[in-house]
């Protein structure tokens, strides 16, 4: 049962139960008593925020009770909810924490019953995802300690600094980027100490130009392939001048556009075939993301050369895109 008290809408929301059974499973640690019951749950809105508060209440049957009961020796008063963003199952002992680090959720539900059944219900204000339950406990932390990781401006550059202070079978430092602060893709690579008691320094430069907003975090890798993330840096570029890029080019769906810089006013998209002949236009009136999407669908288009054409502040920006 999900209860919503505010106006927001989630939109079409699929709910799924994407586990079950009646005994348990394990998580983040080879502790039998802190596996967790089979049955976990995901939900999936089409809106998904974490700006909105929701009731979230998840029910379970007595035999799935008692299972977990007897397989972890453990007692459903002190039962937990856990929540991340994606299914509970991608958690493993050697893959703690696969969304990053902070986004394994673990808090104490209000307990209920409805007939023979059993209910566990929490306020979350972080948004929908995957959710199990048990006693989970804590995991190992990965054997590298950081001490610090910053980020600034350099001319037209993000200049990247860490340092550890332990680092044990350490292999490397994948640099993540986003342009939100939610969607990250590797952009380099730093190789480790592999074993170190001592202050490391370490530094990369983006090759990239800086944008508006700029967002980094390391993935901190073990010989074993365990990794673990740092916190988020926001490196921002106010001097930044506007860029369009179009991020699949070429395309065959949708075409996906990302700005340098937020629009924040009036902006107008079209798409023209060689011949000149417009094939879509839109205008947004007050567009304030550094994103946007034209949906080709519904529109005869044969591979070839297209024209997108972006207006926004009184400039102009022509992209040739190809569509295959």
């Amino acid at each position: 049962r999900i209860q919503n008290p505010t106006t927001y809408d989630f939109g079409c929301t699929s709910v799924e139960i994407d586990r079950a059974g009646t005994g348990s499973s394990q998580f983040w640690n080879s502790n039998t008593s802190n596996y967790l019951m089979n049955k976990s749950f995901r939900v999936i809105p089409t809106n998904n925020t974490s700006s909105v508060a929701y009731d979230i209440t998840l029910y379970f049957s007595q035999a799935e009770v008692n299972g977990w009961q007897t397989a972890t020796g453990q007692s459903w008063s002190n039962i937990q909810l856990i929540k991340l963003p994606s299914q509970i199952s991608n958690v493993t002992p050697g893959n703690p924490e696969p969304d990053g680090t902070g986004t394994v959720t673990v808090v104490t539900p209000t307990l209920g019953t409805i007939g023979t059944n059993n209910t566990i219900t929490y306020t979350f204000s972080n948004g929908f995802s995957g959710f199990g339950a048990g006693v989970p406990g804590v995991f190992g932390t990965l054997p590298i300690t950081l001490l610090s990781f910053t980020g600034r401006l350099q001319k037209e550059n993000v200049l990247l600094e860490w340092a550890t202070s332990l680092e044990h079978n350490s292999r490397g430092f994948e640099i993540e980027k986003s342009r939100d602060g939610i969607n990250f893709y590797k952009t380099g690579y730093i190789a480790g100490a592999g074993n170190s008691n001592s202050t490391r320094r370490y530094n990369f430069t983006d090759p990239s130009k800086a944008t508006e907003f700029n967002y980094y975090r390391i993935k901190m890798l073990d010989i074993d392939n365990s990794y673990k993330y740092s916190n988020i840096v926001l490196v921002k570029n106010t001097n930044s001048s506007q860029e369009v890029m179009v991020i699949n080019n070429p395309f065959s769906g949708p075409i996906n556009i990302r700005f340098a810089k937020i629009p924040n006013g009036k902006l107008s998209a079209r798409l023209y075939d060689m011949k000149g002949s417009k094939i879509y236009e839109n205008t947004y009136e007050n567009f304030n993301q550094t994103t946007l999407q034209i949906n080709t669908s519904g529109r005869f288009m044969s591979d070839g050369i297209y024209l997108l054409r972006i207006e926004t502040r009184g400039k102009i920006y022509d992209l040739k895109v190809m569509k295959q």
